[in-house]
């Protein structure tokens, strides 16, 4: 009997371990991740954030957790981040919102926020897990893209009148 209870008893401590590098792992993807992840509560507070979105809104990780989230929503879209948030909490879809954020380190940023209901095994819900994706450098590439447009028409438009000037006489 008290074999059998030291080989359960191994067998425990070995899947304990296991589990805890398995969690050990997450954690290190988790903070290491390039992309900002944050759980909200129903209450729209952060209820976790990894270094990416603790960077983003410009803190340490342990005073943005439990701050409204809407305390750095620009004005004109805290209205619509507290309908989001709403969504996110009664909807089984991914909910996608792009708004505006006021940071006071770098000023207005536009972002995406892309959430989905989180749960734990027993299926209670735990919070609403959103990733924040810069918009920025995606304006920023499109503004580069539209001037290399107009250089492009602006060069063919020089071209074509060069070309047709020496015809006409």
């Amino acid at each position: 009997m008290k074999v059998e209870a030291d080989k359960t008893h191994a067998e425990l401590l070995e899947r304990l371990r296991a589990a805890e590098a398995r969690a050990e792992a997450y954690a290190d993807l988790y903070d290491c991740a390039p992309a900002a992840y944050c759980t909200f509560d129903a209450h729209g507070c952060i209820a976790e954030l990894n270094l990416a979105a603790a960077a983003l809104l410009g803190g340490e990780r342990e005073r943005l957790r439990g701050q409204p989230f809407v305390l750095f929503v620009a004005p004109a879209d805290k209205q619509r981040f507290l309908s989001y948030l709403t969504g996110c909490f009664t909807r089984s879809s991914n909910q996608t919102l792009e708004l505006t954020l006021t940071l006071k380190h770098r000023g207005p940023l536009l972002v995406q926020v892309t959430s989905a209901l989180g749960s734990q095994g027993g299926g209670s819900r735990v919070g609403c897990r959103a990733v924040l994706t810069d918009l920025g450098e995606r304006q920023q590439a499109e503004e580069a893209l539209r001037f290399s447009v107009r250089m492009r028409e602006d060069f063919l438009a020089i071209v074509s009148h060069d070309l047709r000037s020496p015809l006409n006489s």
